[in-house]
């Protein structure tokens, strides 16, 4: 459409993200705070292809160390698409996605909640099966693979719970990944 100060904002955004990806490729963790950094430029990316017409927050708990609490590097973003891929893509208003960062009272424990108000999971995995019946998800199959091997040498094991929030009028998915911090 001719818009051309759009579409070099775009483009910034998206290669200074290709940049914070490449970086965070090279480590093993990174610090709370980077991984932030990495899901907020995302996250405009994303909002801008939605046509703004997708809402998110990120709520983080004052008792978190930006700069010194670490995650596994690229591990929460894959579930972050997926909110939007498999939940909020077949909304077509009142688009939500809310992501929760918080401590346990005895900060050993972070957890990371990342809620949409999309169509759920088992709505998503019907409409999935329709359109593709034989197609195994690479995503999911990648993060379970991921998650079993960053929990091979760890005493206090990742965990990941997805919930289907979908009951009477309300519709969405939670998904908590409980990360036990490395001492």
């Amino acid at each position: 459409l001719n818009e051309k100060e759009l579409a070099s904002t775009f483009l910034i955004k998206f290669s200074r993200l290709i940049r914070i990806y490449l970086e965070h490729s090279k480590k093993s963790y990174v610090t709370i705070g980077e991984e932030l950094k990495a899901l907020r430029i995302y996250l405009e990316l994303e909002k801008n292809r939605f046509e703004d017409l997708l809402d998110y927050s990120i709520d983080i708990d004052d008792k978190i160390d930006l700069t010194n609490v670490k995650v596994p590097s690229l591990f929460i973003q894959p579930y972050v698409e997926n909110a939007l891929k498999h939940g909020l893509l077949h909304k077509k208003r009142d688009r939500e996605l809310k992501l929760k960062f918080e401590l346990n009272k005895t900060t050993d424990v972070l957890k990371c909640i990342i809620e949409d108000n999309g169509i759920g999971v088992n709505a998503s995995k019907k409409l999935n099966e329709k359109k593709r019946p034989h197609h195994k998800s690479f995503a999911t199959s990648a993060n379970k693979k991921r998650v079993k091997l960053l929990n091979t040498n760890r005493k206090n094991k990742i965990k990941i719970d997805i919930v289907d929030l979908t009951q009477d009028d309300k519709t969405g998915t939670k998904v908590i990944i409980t990360m036990p911090l490395e001492q």
